[in-house]
């Protein structure tokens, strides 16, 4: 962005950005046109206007990014421990590397790496979609091996990237998906296999309400939903019950301004409210507002670790591109 900035500025090159970050655009652009719901609804110079003002525009009321308020607990101790974790590709090659992480209740440990070295792999093992070749992974100082039973006896819940594709069944409806957690438990099925349409339509409008999925049907196939409402529908889901751990990918990616704040803020009351949250994200904006520690993942190894109030982007950048003398 900085290069093609310069070029800008030296009359070599024009540039049209399509973006939903305010900070892209307060940084980069000369001049600013707002779209929303196909229409045109403002423009202006940059320079001129505020990040508030181009909030408003895109979301149609004044919306400002709000402070994560965060509750510092007295005593934390580790909810997740990954030691020696050893992941292989598709195609067989090893792509996470012995690794080992510890996160503690009330922690969001943020995750950064260039894509491609082993964060989705990780994800995926801790999701029960892949299996670790070697290592273990211990939830509250006991043996986990991420079977549905045993996840949901942990309470350790994930939101990947790419919901559509990768947690969500695109033609079934917006109710069936929010209970694939609990489907199969009262008040949702009866004697454990006889199915409560009802029931589910009825936690479903709970959920709708409380998380701001739009549109509020519950029948309505979740592949018609926008990006954000997917992703506020996955994440009504793994928070509707209590819990300890929470793994996430990537969770604003592609979203709007406001349908980012407002996953942001579940994501910091859940660590709020105790839980241990791994994040995962190739957004350093995003890792550094939300976490409390970050590691650098690079050629599947943690190969950096600070706090986020010590955090250096030039150190982070050159950790997560390998170049580190």
């Amino acid at each position: 962005m900085g290069h093609l900035r310069a070029m800008t500025l030296a009359q070599q090159v024009s540039v049209l950005i399509i973006t939903h970050k305010l900070r892209e655009v307060a940084a980069f652009a000369d001049e600013v046109t707002v779209l929303r719901k196909g229409q045109f609804v403002g423009s202006g110079k940059v320079s001129e206007l505020k990040v508030s003002q181009m909030a408003e525009m895109m979301v149609g009321s004044e919306v400002t990014a709000k402070p994560k308020q965060r509750t510092v607990l007295s005593k934390k101790v580790p909810k997740l421990v990954l030691q020696d974790i050893r992941v292989k590709d598709d195609i067989g090659v090893e792509i996470v590397r012995g690794l080992h992480l510890a996160i503690h209740e009330g922690e969001i440990v943020g995750v950064a790496g260039v894509s491609g070295n082993g964060q989705r792999e990780l994800v995926e093992v801790l999701a029960g979609q892949r299996q670790a070749t070697a290592g273990t992974i211990r939830v509250q100082d006991q043996p986990f091996q991420p079977t549905r039973e045993k996840i949901r006896q942990h309470k350790m819940f994930c939101l990947p990237e790419e919901p559509l594709q990768n947690t969500c069944v695109g033609r079934m409806t917006v109710a069936e998906n929010l209970a694939f957690r609990n489907f199969d438990r009262e008040p949702h099925a009866l004697g454990g296999w006889l199915i409560s349409r009802p029931a589910l339509r009825r936690s479903a409008f709970e959920l709708i309400e409380r998380y701001n999925i739009k549109p509020p049907y519950p029948d309505t196939p979740i592949q018609s939903l926008s990006g954000g409402n997917v992703q506020r529908a996955v994440l009504a889901r793994e928070l509707s019950a209590e819990v300890e751990i929470l793994i996430i990918a990537n969770p604003c990616f592609g979203l709007d301004f406001l349908a980012m704040e407002e996953i942001r803020l579940q994501i910091v009351a859940a660590r709020n409210r105790g839980t241990a949250v791994l994040l995962v994200s190739e957004d350093l904006d995003e890792i550094l507002e939300l976490s409390d520690r970050i590691v650098v993942m690079f050629n599947g190894q943690l190969v950096y670790e600070t706090t986020s109030s010590g955090a250096d982007l030039a150190i982070i950048g050159r950790h997560m591109t390998g170049h580190t003398t």
